[in-house]
């Protein structure tokens, strides 16, 4: 369920993934997550991942939610036109229970016209029993976290 992220430069930071697969725009969704959870997303400026594959970037749409100064939540999906249900990705940071995650991925299960969530386990497995799925999982997320991180220092810079 958590996920530690660590950098070359012994950064290290917590977070929890959460996987939600839904029709509605990122607006809306923002909009229903505010309504019916209390929350406060509010829409940010798009990013670009890049990945090791040296491909394009992906566009990802973002919005986020800071109830307190070390506990961020960020709603995140790619911005392809040609998807026809794309998911999105809460990315929780900060010190957070895993049970109030997984209150809180029930909680916007409830939400009409939210067709699955999942809160994603990137626990280790045992040593040696990682699949290929899992690690190319983890590479993702690892290249999401990256850049979402490096656009969060640009978008305070210029503040």
């Amino acid at each position: 369920m958590k996920r530690r992220l660590q950098f070359g430069l012994g950064f290290e930071d917590e977070y929890y993934v959460v996987e939600i697969m839904t029709a509605m725009e990122d607006y809306k969704l923002s909009f229903r997550l505010n309504k019916e959870l209390n929350t406060s997303f509010s829409r940010k400026k798009d990013f670009e991942v890049y990945d090791d594959s040296g491909n394009e970037p992906i566009k990802y749409s973002l919005a986020m939610f800071s109830p307190d100064p070390i506990l961020h939540y960020y709603l995140v999906r790619p911005t392809l036109s040609n998807v026809l249900m794309p998911t999105f990705c809460l990315l929780i940071q900060g010190p957070l229970p895993p049970e109030a995650v997984s209150q809180f991925a029930d909680k916007i299960s409830t939400i009409e016209e939210i067709i699955s969530v999942s809160v994603i386990d990137f626990s280790q497995p045992e040593k040696g029993k990682i699949s290929r799925k899992h690690k190319q999982q983890l590479k993702n997320f690892n290249c999401i976290i990256e850049s979402l991180e490096y656009h969060l220092i640009e978008l305070n810079k210029k503040k």
